[in-house]
């Protein structure tokens, strides 16, 4: 007698879990969205450039000899103070084809490290005295002081196209 209740125990605890599947899930209610509160955009630039920007080889040469200093500011028009950030220089060059005996054009990367935000005079002169047509001057892993969290943060980077 003891096997029908407790048969019946499990078969109404089946049926249960069996009912609770079956129901349509609640949604919850739709969030309401803060259009005027979301991640500030952060957009670095280099002069007058920015991430995609094309420039000619003569007028980066004309802004190095200023060397002006790697800004950032977000959407909201705050600007931050650079820590550091990373060069990179995307260099053309020709080189002969060991196949065919023909010369090829070939790229090759420089890069380096700089602390602040301008260029060493070193990076300043060696842009200015060999940029040409088709390379990239990429400023990477910017980092930035963020005076709201009290740490340096991590900003977009700006490849700069030559042509």
């Amino acid at each position: 007698m003891q096997k029908k209740p407790t048969l019946f125990i499990v078969a109404a605890l089946l049926l249960l879990s069996a009912m609770s599947y079956a129901q349509p899930a609640q949604k919850p209610p739709a969030a309401k969205s803060d259009t005027s509160k979301g991640p500030l955009q952060l957009i670095p630039s280099f002069g007058a450039y920015t991430n995609g920007s094309k420039a000619f080889a003569a007028d980066i040469k004309r802004l190095l000899t200023v060397n002006p200093p790697l800004k950032l500011k977000d959407s909201k028009g705050v600007t931050y103070n650079i820590v550091s950030f990373e060069i990179t220089w995307k260099k053309k060059d020709v080189s002969d084809d060991i196949r065919s005996g023909k010369q090829k054009t070939v790229y090759y990367y420089v890069g380096g490290d700089i602390k602040g935000a301008k260029l060493t005079d070193s990076w300043k002169e060696e842009i200015s005295n060999y940029i040409q047509k088709g390379e990239e001057l990429t400023f990477g892993t910017i980092l930035y002081f963020d005076p709201k969290r009290k740490v340096n943060s991590k900003a977009p980077s700006i490849v700069i196209s030559i042509q």
